[in-house]
């Protein structure tokens, strides 16, 4: 049909952005400076989904241990620091392969 709409998928697309990059950014960010706030890892262009994405990331690193997270106060920023030593991202990736 002629008059149909094109699928949105066709007309909007949205960059695609995995829990496992996130978690490799945090990674990175947390070897060169041991503590990150979470809104740190977010840049002024930051769409709500890619704070989703990165938010999970985050949880997924306090569910594994390998980061601790802490807000001081209700809808504060949350500040993340190493706990222990930074594990391989490999180590971290196998999990979130696709």
């Amino acid at each position: 049909n002629e008059n149909r709409l094109p699928e949105l998928s066709q007309v909007v697309s949205l960059p695609r952005i995995t829990i496992r990059e996130k978690i490799s950014t945090i990674v990175t960010s947390l070897r060169r400076i041991r503590s990150v706030s979470f809104r740190g890892l977010l840049s002024p262009q930051t769409n709500r989904l890619e704070v989703v994405v990165t938010f999970l990331a985050m949880l997924e690193l306090v569910k594994r241990h390998i980061v601790a997270a802490q807000q001081d106060a209700l809808f504060g920023d949350i500040q993340i620091q190493t706990v222990g030593e930074l594990v391989d991202d490999e180590e971290i990736k196998v999990e979130f392969e696709e």
